[in-house]
């Protein structure tokens, strides 16, 4: 099974994708390990993982830049999160105010998802679902895709998210 977990920094990826890979005959490919540069590019990170993938049958490929370019996979997983939920967790990190806003606005325009169904939407050889990570544990996330993966003839359904009235909201306070 070849898997991909893009979303959002904040949204779960890391957490779930170790839980999954714990769970599910995978190597587990951590974008973050491969790229460690702050200007990524992204062609070249791609040939990268490319290499890396190639004689693999089962990989979870985890990042947000996952979402930037196609790899040949089964599924692709879009981790998203309410704002409020996002901005707390990136707050945690100690994320700066530029940085934390560039991410939220990212989410709130459903940046990785129009990502993903331009780069693995036209090829329609991956299953896209998205899921919301707020209100639920790793492990529950985890266990959805877990459930996804293991039951791929059955139409499992992801989540409809959509932050419209959030980012008219944060339009309006003008950040």
């Amino acid at each position: 099974m070849r898997i991909v977990i893009t979303g959002t920094p904040g949204t779960g990826k890391s957490s779930v994708a170790r839980i999954v890979v714990q769970n599910v005959d995978c190597k587990l490919i951590d974008i973050k390990k491969i790229e460690k540069t702050k200007e990524v590019d992204v062609t070249r990170l791609r040939k990268k993982i490319l290499k890396i993938i190639r004689n693999e049958k089962n990989f979870i490929l985890e990042g947000h830049l996952a979402c930037e370019f196609f790899v040949p996979c089964d599924y692709v997983f879009v981790l998203r999160t309410k704002p409020q939920t996002l901005a707390a967790r990136l707050k945690k990190r100690k994320y700066g105010k530029e940085k934390m806003n560039e991410n939220l606005v990212a989410e709130m325009l459903d940046y990785c998802s129009q990502k993903v169904w331009r780069n693995y939407g036209k090829k329609g050889t991956a299953r896209i679902i998205e899921m919301e990570t707020s209100g639920r544990t790793a492990r529950e996330t985890a266990n959805r895709i877990i459930f996804a993966v293991k039951n791929r003839n059955k139409n499992v359904k992801g989540d409809s998210v959509d932050y419209k009235k959030d980012l008219i909201k944060y339009a309006k306070k003008g950040r």
